[in-house]
């Protein structure tokens, strides 16, 4: 083994943490890609682009269609209300990665589908389990779908 993990339970509490990324996960599109208002962006910098959104040529490196799977390859990092994460197509190399938009961390935010990633497992879609909660930030007024 590498060092001790003793600090490793200390960064569970924020985000995916800093320390090395050791696990894959991979990433299915589900509710985005294609064209149109749907279209799903992997761009070179990590920003913000929910379905829909154009990046600016420089910045665009392709765009996914539904039922791609992506290889997630590092933390993702919370950004202006959006969740982003490092990618690469799980058949390719890690050297053609980049990032997308995983989901919307801001509730308040108003885009389409508020999920357009599942996880697999083992080829399998993992149901998200926390669909229902809210973190534990409250809302005025109740939680709605």
């Amino acid at each position: 083994g590498k060092g001790t993990r003793a600090n490793r339970n200390r960064e569970r509490d924020r985000g995916d943490g800093d320390g090395d990324w050791d696990k894959s996960r991979m990433w299915k599109v589900v509710n985005a890609g294609g064209s149109g208002d749907r279209k799903l962006a992997i761009v070179t910098r990590p920003e913000p682009f929910a379905p829909g959104r154009s990046p600016p040529d420089d910045m665009l490196l392709k765009y996914v269609n539904e039922g791609d799977v992506l290889e997630q390859i590092g933390h993702s990092k919370k950004l202006r209300g959006f969740m982003v994460m490092p990618v690469h197509d799980a058949g390719g190399s890690k050297g053609d990665g980049g990032w997308i938009t995983r989901r919307v961390v801001d509730k308040t935010r108003d885009v389409p589908d508020d999920v357009w990633f599942v996880e697999l497992r083992n080829g399998i879609e993992v149901e998200p389990r926390d669909r229902r909660r809210g973190g534990n930030r409250r809302h005025h007024g109740a939680d709605e779908d």
